[in-house]
């Protein structure tokens, strides 16, 4: 039960779209030339299929993947390990974020959720009771704390070394929570596996089940109180009030969205399975300045 979990939760990221939010005045029509290449795969260092991505302050690009973790330093990636006679063996890699110390956070299937800091990886697991089964999802809250959610805890903050419990797992609904996102309203977006979307808010867990294109809920990212929800059937967006595809493009509106990642610059970067190519990441031109989408690669500005 726990090794399907852990495998089903793995993002299959085959290519990274950018969906970029910026207003009508401020759009470029120029190529961004910040890397030399447009793609990398085995002959650039990075092997595996993508399953995750985030980036530290110091601004080093982080990918998880099927064959473990990579650092990327614009040119190069490089493979971590962690090391110590009690090291845990870094493979797969379903889940990356930065904890609110600026530290890279590693979810690992089943019980491991590694914290990388001054140069070294440690087990944040290890004081939480009781002894958690798996971790399924996590994310990073509005005051940057570490949210999780495990099969044994239900829904937890992490913050200063302590876990805090937010949704008792007996509120939890019986398929496993595989994505998180906290919007800034304040509730807790939790997606499952095979049962929807819920969030809670002051204690009360609320099912959200119209407008949703798949009861798969793979991923989900909050942008102010809008929620982007990725599920294997598409990609809609929460406006406030309601689940719609107004505002998603055409083409992410029947993909499966598999990982979604909001970047320093508010570049929202989403994951799909329509395209047969791994690239970090690549863009297209803007077909017209009057135009408001982009699809393929997708570009997204307001209108």
């Amino acid at each position: 039960m726990i090794r399907r979990i852990a495998r089903d939760s793995l993002f299959a990221l085959l290519v990274l779209a950018s969906v970029f939010i910026r207003e009508a005045n401020a759009i470029s029509q120029e190529l961004p030339s910040q890397y030399v290449r447009e793609r990398w795969g085995d002959d650039g260092g990075l092997y595996g299929e993508v399953y995750s991505i985030t980036q530290t302050g110091d601004g080093y690009l982080w990918i998880g993947t099927e064959k473990g973790l990579f650092r990327f330093d614009g040119s190069k990636f490089f493979p971590m390990t962690a090391q110590g006679p009690a090291a845990v063996p870094i493979i797969q890699v379903p889940g990356l974020l930065v904890d609110g110390q600026g530290n890279l956070v590693v979810r690992l299937p089943e019980r491991n959720l590694l914290r990388y800091a001054n140069g070294a990886f440690e087990n944040t697991l290890s004081s939480l009771q009781p002894r958690e089964l798996a971790i399924t999802a996590m994310a990073q809250a509005n005051d940057r704390a570490l949210l999780v959610s495990g099969l044994s805890n239900g829904t937890l903050r992490y913050s200063g070394g302590r876990f805090e419990t937010l949704v008792p797992v007996t509120a939890l609904p019986a398929s496993p929570i595989i994505s998180l996102a906290q919007s800034t309203d304040g509730r807790i977006w939790m997606g499952t596996r095979d049962a929807g979307l819920f969030y809670a808010e002051q204690g009360r867990v609320t099912r959200v089940t119209k407008g949703l294109p798949g009861r798969r809920i793979n991923s989900l990212l909050a942008v102010g109180t809008d929620v982007w929800i990725g599920t294997d059937a598409g990609v809609a967006r929460w406006n406030g009030t309601e689940v719609t595809a107004d505002g998603v493009p055409l083409l992410l509106r029947r993909s499966p969205a598999l990982a979604m990642m909001r970047d320093r610059h508010s570049n929202l970067w989403i994951g799909a399975t329509s395209v047969l190519h791994i690239a970090l990441p690549y863009y297209v031109f803007e077909k017209s300045k009057s135009s408001c989408l982009d699809v393929g690669v997708v570009r997204l500005r307001r209108c």
